[in-house]
């Protein structure tokens, strides 16, 4: 994998505005700081059921994913898990309490106004 810079200096030269990180790469978020281009992060689904489960784990995720690079990275969303439901179809309750708990961190960090959060769904 190319270094997060070089990334970046990809982006920047194809003029991409918008990404997804499919986790909260410190590397990446760091990269993207200060270039403009809006960033939604991903909460992988290995942390689904960790967040899901304890409101504190979810603040201490957004705490050190979110608050940490906000606002020199303009992440602009937050996607909890990935097609989970796909997945785990009985994941529902977990997935919800997860949005709801980073939902929860997000207005303890006053930063609900600026980032969303959202459940990344299959089309199928």
């Amino acid at each position: 994998m190319p270094h997060p810079t070089q990334v970046v200096a990809l982006l920047k030269a194809q003029q991409i505005r918008h990404v997804r990180l499919y986790n909260a790469d410190r590397g990446m978020l760091v990269a993207l700081a200060n270039t403009g281009i809006q960033v939604v992060v991903s909460v992988p689904n290995e942390q689904l059921l960790g967040i899901g489960q304890s409101n504190s784990t979810a603040a201490n995720w957004v705490s050190k994913n979110i608050v940490a690079h906000y606002p020199a990275t303009n992440i602009t969303g937050i996607c909890v898990g990935s097609e989970v439901l796909t997945a785990l179809p009985n994941a529902a309750p977990v997935l919800v309490n997860a949005m709801r708990f980073i939902q929860s961190a997000l207005v303890a960090s006053d930063l609900y106004r600026q980032i969303k959060v959202s459940a990344p769904l299959p089309s199928s």
